[in-house]
């Protein structure tokens, strides 16, 4: 399997290095039982495209990463929308601005509850720094809680 994941994120990065737009890389460990190993996600991010905040080009980042690589398994095709910088109007994501500054409008939650969604959840999800609510009950999720995840405030786990 680790030959797999392999070959898929060096074909994943030439696809992307490929199609002229700006690439997001991030390098972060991942505890394979046998120590430590560095892993690059490589998402692509057209240059035209205009975020509206810094936060929500993060939580495309962080959402086309789980879409992309760790959801292996989608029946009821409720990541079928996750499709351009939009990140807001994708099915089970919420935004709202952030209470401090309510210019910034942010990913406050993700409720993919009673989806079958079958995978997990990778580190990347840590970009979603602002994420108060994740409501994931009722899918296939394994593998272990990434660390990035325990620095959540979360004000509403289900």
């Amino acid at each position: 399997m680790r030959g797999a994941v392999h070959l898929l994120l060096v074909v994943c990065a030439a696809v992307a290095n490929g199609s002229g737009g700006e690439t997001a890389a991030l390098d972060f460990s991942v505890d394979g039982g046998g120590g430590e190993r560095v892993r690059t996600a490589t998402v692509t991010v057209d240059p035209r495209w205009r975020f509206p905040s810094s936060q929500l080009r993060d939580a495309y980042v962080a959402l086309q990463t789980w879409k992309q690589e760790a959801i292996f398994s989608d029946p009821k095709n409720l990541t079928a929308d996750w499709v351009g910088p939009e990140v807001c109007n994708y099915t089970g994501v919420f935004c709202a601005p952030l209470p401090w500054d309510r210019q910034v409008l942010v990913v406050a939650g993700v409720d993919l509850n009673h989806g079958d969604i079958a995978g997990y959840l990778p580190p990347e999800l840590g970009l979603l720094a602002d994420l108060a609510l994740r409501h994931l009950n009722s899918n296939h999720l394994c593998g272990v809680l990434p660390a990035m995840l325990h620095r959540f405030q979360l004000r509403c786990l289900r």
